[in-house]
């Protein structure tokens, strides 16, 4: 009786899975586990906050024209100029120094590494 089981138990999973009865797999989900992935990957939103798309192939240049691109955007001084309100520019040098941790963190391929592997606290 016990051999039944355990082959039955067997036979419910894929050849070479460690997924053990009774688990479910993120994989068997479908699109579900890419979006899964991603959430963990940009956790911060720093590849967002940056524009970019999250991908592994992203290189230090594109990081860096982002950043340039964003911090041009965001610039508490820009917003200054443009006749922007105290609130307002408080609010852009909130969200401008917030690049700029995102592109700290970014930039640097130890901190990055961490970054998408979701271990950085910042």
């Amino acid at each position: 009786m016990e051999q039944e089981m355990h082959r039955a138990q067997r036979s419910r999973r894929a050849p070479g899975s460690r997924q053990q009865p009774g688990e479910f797999s993120r994989e068997g989900v479908g699109g579900a586990a890419l979006a899964y992935e991603r959430r963990r990957r940009d956790f911060l939103g720093y590849y967002q906050l940056l524009g970019l798309a999250e991908a592994e192939d992203i290189t230090a240049e594109a990081i860096k024209s982002a950043f340039k691109s964003q911090a041009m955007q965001l610039h508490p001084d820009r917003v200054h100029a443009s006749g922007g309100t105290g609130d307002a520019v408080k609010e852009a040098h909130v969200h401008f120094q917030r690049l700029q941790i995102a592109y700290d963190v970014l930039r640097d391929p130890e901190k990055r590494r961490a970054y998408d592997r979701g271990q950085l606290v910042h």
